[in-house]
């Protein structure tokens, strides 16, 4: 693996010296003969083949196709399946590669929820007129550690909540004050939630539009209001809207100490902390000189399937499979390609497999934990396993 920062800065000329060494282009042409657009497209696949090969060989399956929903909170790993109508939940500690089974319900149907921490794991359950947020241990089975109660909103199944450490944050609307509140929950303590403040008074606005999410780690405060993205401080109340011109789509939102990334309608975006710059990811991605080859110039774009943070990069789904663009550097490195069906380890006598690979996640530990949907038919498969591959050789940690 130390060869791949030279096969990027490379690129083709590195993967055609490979294969002219391995002779893998015999028979492609003959000596002295100027390499054919045809010639070179079979170079290319077959060096985007090799390239392919050797990075699924740090691929390995972590959980079978029945599993999903892995979602990475800090360095460990939580992911679900569904026996039945209900999903159970559980968690994975690479640092002790062990697995818990949870066996407290995170609700039924399509009313379940969870968020964790290191510390904690909560649901919500609508009981008459009122919600109930659950805490429970998040290192045991199924050990209530406290709850507590809101009166539930009208139109919605439970208010929106959000883990950090030992805390639990929660934002209610009261339509008498028309007040935006959130709320600070000790579950291990014997007080109520407490009232923080409101994000009418954070924002400075009158008024807020559409509440949609939020998410809390330390005293930072990150939300979603019709669209717009905010930026905020616990200990000060105040928040900053970070410019986001088209609306952010979905929850898929990260944060760090050097800023906030997103994805909206016209791809992704960064919101760098220290200079207050908001950068659009996807249009660095698209300008980059980087790519595998002529023949597969727009593979590393990207594409849906979402995104995870880990270090300075963004590891993300592109048009041919999962990549990391590193936002100090402004480059690129594959991480794993989607299989051709001229491949090696194709069965010709057979359908080929095809793979495309979604919803990444990555443990601070440096783990990926990729979906990859699998399909014998040509198109996309309906599901898969979850893959993990250990990034620590591909994505080096930076040293000042």
């Amino acid at each position: 693996m130390a060869s791949l920062p030279v096969m990027r800065s490379l690129g083709l000329v590195w993967l055609t010296c490979w294969l002219l060494l391995t002779g893998a282009c015999d028979g492609l042409f003959g000596e002295g003969q100027k390499v054919t657009a045809d010639q070179q497209q079979q170079l290319d696949i077959a060096a985007y083949n090799a390239t392919e090969q050797r990075l699924s060989a740090g691929r390995r399956e972590f959980a079978s196709k029945k599993y999903s929903y892995q979602q990475a909170v800090g360095n460990q790993l939580f992911f679900l399946d569904f026996p039945g109508f209900d999903p159970r939940l559980h968690r994975f500690d690479p640092a002790t590669q062990t697995r818990l089974d949870y066996e407290f319900s995170i609700g039924s149907g399509e009313a379940f929820n969870f968020r964790a921490s290191y510390a904690l794991v909560v649901t919500a359950r609508k009981q008459g007129s009122t919600v109930v947020y659950s805490a429970y241990e998040a290192g045991a089975k199924n050990q209530l550690v406290g709850s507590t109660s809101f009166m539930a909103p009208s139109d919605a199944k439970w208010w929106a909540y959000a883990v950090s450490g030992e805390q639990v944050y929660v934002v209610t609307y009261d339509a008498m004050t028309q007040k935006t509140q959130l709320h600070q929950w000790s579950p291990r303590g014997t007080m109520a939630p407490k009232a923080l403040f409101s994000l009418e008074a954070a924002t400075g606005q009158p008024t807020l539009g559409i509440f949609l999410d939020f998410g809390v780690d330390g005293d930072t405060l990150v939300f979603i209001e019709s669209g717009r993205i905010w930026k905020g401080s616990l200990a000060s109340g105040r928040a900053t809207w970070l410019r986001n011109q088209v609306q952010i789509d979905g929850g898929n939102v990260d944060f760090q100490a050097d800023g906030v990334t997103f994805s909206t309608a016209k791809g992704m975006f960064f919101f760098k902390n220290d200079t207050m710059q908001l950068w659009d990811v996807t249009q660095k991605i698209s300008a980059s000189p980087f790519q595998l080859s002529d023949t597969f110039k727009g593979s590393h774009r990207v594409s849906e399937g979402g995104f995870s943070r880990y270090g300075d990069y963004i590891v993300y789904i592109g048009g041919a499979g999962v990549f990391a663009y590193d936002l100090v550097r402004d480059d690129i490195t594959p991480v794993l390609l989607e299989p051709r069906p001229d491949g090696p380890g194709q069965d010709p006598s057979s359908q080929p497999l095809r793979i495309e690979y979604r919803y990444p996640q990555v443990t601070t530990d440096g783990t990926l934990y990729v979906t990859g949907l699998t399909s014998t038919s040509g198109s996309v498969g309906a599901d898969g396993p979850i893959y993990s591959v250990d990034l620590r050789p591909l994505l080096p940690v930076k040293t000042p």
